[in-house]
């Protein structure tokens, strides 16, 4: 079963209790009630549904491929697969509303919204093309917000092992969860907007201070300044046109055969 945050703000816990619809937990925020089978539904401090559990069964994402199919792929090397959240040890499903919106998960492809993506959180530095089904970037984080007409509620999942994220692409009834390894961890937190949401998830994990004026300007960067005096003609350019700029990053030209904190020192 997954396991509620009671550490932000109003979520002090406030009681415990079992009756014919579960073991129901309260705090001054939400109610959550663990049914059979580990089901977790969450309700607004009002009695309104947040988050529901979806009881129905899993579809099978596994592509349908009839035997001239199949033999054509093995012909050609390939087999038919299932994906990384098809193999997930630990899983869990819960409901998805119509007009549901996602968000989150730090550095993925694809539309700001996330609805019927599937992502891994699994760190990958890969020359492929990164189009809209491209499942892993350069940062991985396991949080993601659902914001509702009405609410709005985020999730933390708290597994340090490859986790999956099928936001609706395997069944628009429900989005899933889940990990290869580890334990089925997460912290729910809700509010009435995301910014509700992005403060008790800041408040759990910790927040930065308030960053340097020029670190809200403008950053130019790009790969391929292989030169200081390629650089350097940059910063001129940007002050010659009045183009404002704060900043301006070095990609891995910098580096000693792209060595990690060392410098070319000739170029």
């Amino acid at each position: 079963a997954g396991s509620a945050a009671a550490a932000v703000p109003g979520s002090a816990l406030e009681s415990v209790a079992q009756d014919k619809s579960g073991v129901v937990i309260k705090t001054g925020k939400l109610t959550a009630i663990v049914s059979n089978g580990f089901a977790v539904d969450f309700y607004d401090k009002s009695g309104r549904p947040l988050s529901l559990a979806y009881r129905g069964e899993r579809k099978d994402s596994k592509v349908e491929m009839n035997e001239a199919m199949l033999a054509l792929l093995a012909g050609e090397g390939h087999e038919a697969r299932r994906t990384e959240a098809d193999a997930c040890a630990i899983c869990e499903l819960r409901t998805l509303e119509p007009s549901d919106c996602i968000y989150g998960l730090g550095d993925k492809t694809g539309f700001l919204n996330k609805r019927e993506y599937e992502y891994e959180m699994w760190n990958s530095d890969l020359p492929d093309p990164q189009e809209d089904n491209f499942k892993s970037l350069y940062k991985s984080i396991p949080f993601m917000m659902v914001l509702k007409k009405e609410a709005a509620y985020g999730i933390f999942f708290d597994n340090h092992c490859k986790t999956c994220f099928n936001l609706g692409k395997e069944s628009s009834d429900y989005y899933m969860i889940g990990a290869n390894e580890g334990n089925l961890d997460y912290y729910f937190m809700a509010g009435e907007s995301l910014k509700d949401v992005i403060s008790d998830y800041t408040y759990l994990t910790g927040r930065a201070p308030m960053q340097q004026l020029w670190t809200l300007g403008y950053h130019q960067s790009r790969w391929g300044y292989e030169t200081e005096d390629k650089i350097r003609e940059i910063a001129e350019k940007m002050r010659e046109n009045r183009l404002p700029c704060d900043c301006i990053h070095f990609d891995i030209d910098y580096m000693d055969n792209y060595k990690v904190f060392t410098w070319n020192k000739e170029t």
